[in-house]
């Protein structure tokens, strides 16, 4: 996600990755001075989801009405940041705590009183810089909280996001549809021919499966992939193995428990229209979940 360090006074943060916090250029002692607790940068106020944590003072807010920020999601099995860009109006506050008050400590009050509220913790952990990161979620509601420290005071960045109506529009109506029907097809989501390597144009689809499965915790699913007729049986079904799991995978990463997913490569069984004609095979080579 990228925001803009701190712009208080005379401007004496430079810019940085909310991700990776850090100060570009060494703050000085007079700049140090113009830092000043209790007392709320002018224009900005509190976001209505959660109540800032008590001694501490807003020294710079920033919204914006319509834009992508990428909120972290996770880190995968090898460690590596995971993260989703999500469409909406977003608010950023920035917090000015006394020193007293830890980052660690920070985000665990952010995380009980969001918990209180109803909000989904979708991870708590640490960014890349190995300070304390927390992302919640309820509704289209979306919140997350970064920290670092600045000489013996500590900041923390509250960005809220509202997903925009549109952001997943296949996500509600995916969720729907597996719970009326326990089986729906992925039509969008393709791999390059006879490789087991997702199409990029299938993201959102994934996506949207993996904002419903972070939204309903007790859903799982099986990944099944099935193919045409016109390759050896053998083979195709080999094929079709490596891309559920592929799938699996890609969703494992972000965030979904692997006890959740099973994968299975069906090959050219249960056939949906004619495989003597090219629409036939296209309208067969497909992905399917089902709820288990």
């Amino acid at each position: 996600m990228r925001a803009v360090w701190l712009v208080v006074g005379f401007g004496f943060f430079a810019s940085a990755q909310m991700m990776t916090p850090q100060i570009h250029r060494p703050p000085t002692e007079a700049d140090l001075n113009k830092v000043r607790l209790n007392e709320d940068e002018s224009g900005c106020k509190d976001s209505a989801l959660l109540a800032r944590v008590p001694g501490c003072n807003i020294i710079q807010c920033d919204t914006k009405a319509d834009d992508g920020l990428e909120i972290l999601m996770g880190r995968s099995d090898k460690g590596d940041m995971i993260s989703e860009v999500i469409d909406g109006e977003s608010q950023v506050l920035y917090y000015l705590c006394p020193g007293r008050l830890a980052p660690a400590a920070l985000v665990k009050a952010a995380e009980v009183n969001l918990g209180k509220s109803g909000f989904k913790i979708v991870y708590s952990g640490k960014d890349e810089a190995e300070l304390p990161l927390l992302t919640a979620m309820k509704d289209r509601d979306w919140l997350q909280i970064s920290t670092y420290l600045y000489f013996d005071l500590s900041v923390y960045v509250q960005t809220v996001l509202k997903q925009a109506d549109d952001a997943d529009p296949n996500a509600d109506a995916l969720t729907a549809s597996l719970m009326k029907n326990e089986r729906v097809t992925l039509h969008s989501v393709r791999f390059y021919a006879n490789r087991a390597v997702l199409r990029p144009d299938g993201d959102r689809m994934l996506a949207a499966v993996a904002m419903a499965m972070t939204k309903h915790p007790d859903l799982k699913i099986r990944v099944e992939s099935y193919s045409d007729d016109d390759a050896d049986e053998a083979a195709s079904k080999q094929l079709c193995q490596q891309r559920a799991v592929a799938i699996a995978s890609w969703l494992s990463e972000r965030g979904i428990d692997k006890t959740r997913l099973a994968s299975q490569g069906l090959g050219p069984a249960k056939p949906l229209a004619d495989n003597t004609t090219e629409e036939g095979r296209a309208k067969n080579r497909r992905v399917e979940l089902v709820r288990f």
